[in-house]
């Protein structure tokens, strides 16, 4: 019977890798076979991700006996423009029995590379003074200079006496795009509450206030 390989460990298997960063890649295969050794072994790392940089893409084993595991341990690098999401890396591997037959058999191991989002909100806008019931416009620009989508991006407001008509919701905004946005703002007064309840009847109702305009957003 053929001796079966197996890709035995995969430190990476469940380790989200950073684009642009290098790391170190336990991994080992092993020779399943209980009594049958695997002779003059060839193995031979197979992908098609440009962006991912191995120091070593063959091996050569002169003997793996029965059970015995091979590392096939290395330092990796992803590219700063890899994209997100699986890779399936596969390892062929070239081997001959004791008699000299020769075998052929392919592994697959799987890295998922994942993108660090990079957004910020831009061109925020509002009046530097407004009446007490009056509503104007805060306006701005969510941009995505990332190579990743966002998701769930939100924008909030909010400041003392400053009731924004929502929370402006913008969903998934792709990868070097940006969306422009507007929230509408009544004023009241400084004494008032969140909810626009007056809780100070004697207070000082008209001064400079703070006001907090709050982005967030959720990677893949």
């Amino acid at each position: 019977r053929q001796p079966k390989v197996i890709i035995h460990a995969n430190s990476l298997q469940n380790t989200p890798l950073q684009a642009g960063s290098q790391t170190f890649w336990s991994v080992s295969a092993k020779n399943c076979s209980s009594n049958r050794s695997m002779e003059n072994l060839k193995v031979t790392i197979l992908s098609e991700q440009k962006d991912i940089s191995f120091e070593k893409t063959a091996w050569y084993f002169e003997r793996a006996g029965a059970g015995a595991s091979m590392d096939l341990s290395q330092n990796i690098t992803i590219g700063i423009k890899a994209a997100s999401g699986p890779v399936q890396i596969q390892f062929q591997f070239e081997y001959e029995d004791k008699q000299g037959t020769a075998y052929t058999s392919t592994e697959t191991a799987t890295l998922t590379v994942v993108q660090e989002p990079k957004a910020e909100l831009a061109g925020l806008t509002f009046p530097e003074s407004i009446y007490e019931s009056d509503t104007d416009l805060l306006t701005f620009q969510v941009q995505n200079s990332g190579l990743a989508p966002i998701y769930n991006a939100k924008v909030h407001l909010e400041g003392k006496g400053l009731f924004p008509e929502k929370e402006l919701f913008l969903g998934t905004i792709e990868a070097g795009t940006s969306t422009d946005g507007e929230i509408s703002v009544f004023a009241g007064n400084l004494c008032m509450d969140n909810e626009g309840n007056m809780i100070e009847e004697h207070g000082q109702k008209y001064a400079d206030t703070l006001c907090t305009v709050s982005f967030s957003y959720e990677n893949e």
